[in-house]
C-alpha cells in the first residue's frame, strides 16, 4: 500500500544553512562546491553532498517528485540510496549547459563511480523518480508525469542495511533550490524476473 513517507524520520548527512521540512516538501538549499562522486576521472573523493535519508532493510518502492531551477553546470538533485560513503547509487539530473541536463544513475562500488545519462532538453524543471528494491536488486525509473514510468537502470548492490532519501549538491560556485514533494514508500511493486 502506497503511504506518504514521514518526514520526521529523514536525518541529514551533509546538512546545508538552508532548508525546509514539513508535511507536505522537502526544500533543499545547496551550498557551493558541494557533491557525491568517488575516484572515476580525477582520482579525488567528494562525500560533501546534503543528503536527507532514513534506514532501510527491507524491499520497497519510492516515489519522489523532484523540482529544480539550476543555476550552474553541475547542480544536481535527486534521490540516494547509501549502502556506506563508498557504495551507493544515486539518480538525479544534472544541469549541463542552457541548452541541456543529464538524466543520469550513478552506481559508485568499492569507491569508484559509474554514470550513464541521457539528454534532456532545458525548460523541464520537474521530474519523478522511482526506485524498486527486491533483494539486492534494483529498478530504477523516471516520469515527467508521475504516471507513467520509464526504466533507467537495472543494478545490483550488495547489502542489508541502506540509507534511502533525497540529495542536492552543487559541485561548483553555485546555489539552488532542489524542492521534492510526494515521497511515497509502499511494498515493492517491481515484479520478479521483469526486465
Amino acid at each position: 500500500m502506497k503511504k506518504e513517507l514521514n518526514t520526521k524520520l529523514l536525518k541529514w548527512i551533509n546538512e546545508p544553512k538552508y532548508y525546509v521540512i514539513d508535511a507536505s516538501k522537502v526544500i533543499i538549499g545547496t551550498e557551493p562546491y558541494t557533491n557525491l562522486w568517488h575516484n572515476t576521472n580525477g582520482n579525488q573523493i567528494f562525500n560533501s553532498a546534503h543528503c536527507l535519508v532514513f534506514d532501510i532493510q527491507r524491499d520497497f518502492t519510492f516515489t519522489v517528485k523532484v523540482e529544480y531551477h539550476f543555476n550552474k553546470r553541475l547542480d544536481q538533485c535527486g534521490i540516494l540510496l547509501m549502502k556506506d560513503e563508498h557504495n551507493y547509487l544515486k539518480v538525479d539530473i544534472e544541469h549541463k549547459n542552457e541548452e541541456i541536463s543529464f538524466l543520469t544513475s550513478t552506481l559508485t562500488l568499492n569507491a569508484y563511480s559509474d554514470m550513464a545519462s541521457g539528454n534532456l532538453a532545458n525548460g523541464i524543471e520537474t521530474m519523478y523518480f522511482r526506485l524498486s528494491r527486491r533483494d539486492n536488486d534494483f529498478l530504477v525509473e523516471n516520469s515527467y508525469d508521475g504516471k507513467k514510468f520509464k526504466r533507467m537502470r537495472i543494478c545490483h548492490l550488495d547489502g542489508t542495511n541502506f540509507k534511502l532519501g533525497i540529495y542536492a549538491c552543487s559541485p561548483l560556485d553555485s546555489s539552488f533550490d532542489a524542492i521534492f514533494q510526494n515521497l511515497y514508500l509502499e511494498e515493492c511493486i517491481w515484479k520478479k524476473g521483469d526486465l
